[in-house]
C-alpha cells in the first residue's frame, strides 16, 4: 500500500499489508480503509518508480505475527464469516452492479461450504499434503506466502521497520509520529474483522505444530518465532 497523500500521512509511507496481522486496523487509522490489497515490497517499489518517484523517500513498514497464532486467526476468520451476507455484498458493489453481486454469491458458495466442512487441524493438513487443486479456499488471501515473500527481495529484507502485532500498541508509535495520526478511529473495524477463538495453542497437537513450522520455516528462522512465545520475535 503506497500512502503518500497528506490526508493519510505527513510522511510518504509504504505499508506491506500481510493478511491477518492487523492491517485493516492500521489502514483505517491512516484513512485508507477502503483500499485493501496484499502486495509485496517489490511490487510497491515498482509502482513508486512508475510514478517517477524515489522509493528511498518512502518509509516502508509491515506487521508480522506468530505464524501459529496467525493460522488460527485466519481459519476462524473465514469459518465465522459469510461471504454471501447481503449486507456485505451491498457494500461491495454499486446499485447498478446487481449482476456482479449474483456472480459474487455464486462464486463464494463453495468457499463458505469449505470452511464449514473442515476443522482447523484438517485444514492445516492441506499445507502438508500440497493439495492445491482441492479448493482455492485452502490458501485464501495468500495465507501460504511467507513474510519474506512479502517483504524480501533476493533474500534481503527491504522494509525499514517491522512491527510485531503482539507488541502493536508500543511499536505503532513510530508510525503515529511519522503519519501524524492518532489511531483512534479504527475500533469498530478491527472488532468487525477480528475472529473469536480460544488461545491459539489450544488448537494444536504435535503434528499440526510441525506443519506450520515446515510451511513457515523461513519466517520462523528469520524472526526467531517459537510456538509457545508470541510476544518476543
Amino acid at each position: 500500500m503506497i500512502i503518500d497523500c497528506k490526508t493519510c500521512s505527513n510522511t510518504p509511507l509504504i505499508f506491506i499489508h500481510i493478511p491477518k496481522t492487523g492491517g485493516m486496523y492500521t489502514l483505517n487509522s491512516l484513512s485508507c480503509f477502503e483500499i485493501i490489497y496484499h502486495a509485496t515490497i517489490a511490487d510497491e517499489i515498482s509502482k513508486v518508480k512508475d510514478k517517477k518517484k524515489n522509493p528511498n523517500d518512502y518509509f516502508k513498514f509491515t506487521i508480522i505475527r506468530n505464524p501459529w497464532d496467525r493460522m488460527v486467526s485466519n481459519y476462524f476468520f473465514h469459518k465465522q464469516r459469510s461471504h454471501n451476507d447481503p449486507n456485505i455484498c451491498e457494500n461491495l458493489f454499486k446499485p447498478r452492479e446487481r449482476l456482479k453481486i449474483r456472480e459474487w454469491i455464486k462464486k463464494h458458495n463453495e468457499e463458505d461450504e469449505f470452511w464449514k466442512k473442515y476443522e482447523f487441524k484438517d485444514w492445516l493438513k492441506f499445507f502438508d499434503e500440497k493439495e492445491e487443486a482441492k479448493s482455492s479456499s485452502i490458501y485464501h488471501d495468500n495465507i501460504e506466502k511467507t513474510y519474506m515473500d512479502f517483504i524480501g527481495v533476493n533474500g534481503k529484507i527491504e522494509v525499514d521497520y517491522i512491527i510485531n502485532l503482539h507488541n502493536y500498541k508500543k511499536e505503532i508509535n513510530l508510525i503515529k509520529l511519522l503519519s501524524g495520526k492518532y489511531f483512534t478511529a479504527a475500533k469498530k473495524s478491527i472488532v468487525k474483522n477480528k475472529s473469536n477463538h480460544e488461545d491459539y495453542k489450544s488448537y494444536y497437537d504435535s503434528k499440526s505444530i510441525d506443519i506450520v513450522e515446515k510451511t513457515f520455516k523461513k519466517d520462523i528462522r528469520m524472526f526467531n518465532f517459537k510456538f509457545d512465545v508470541k510476544e518476543y520475535a
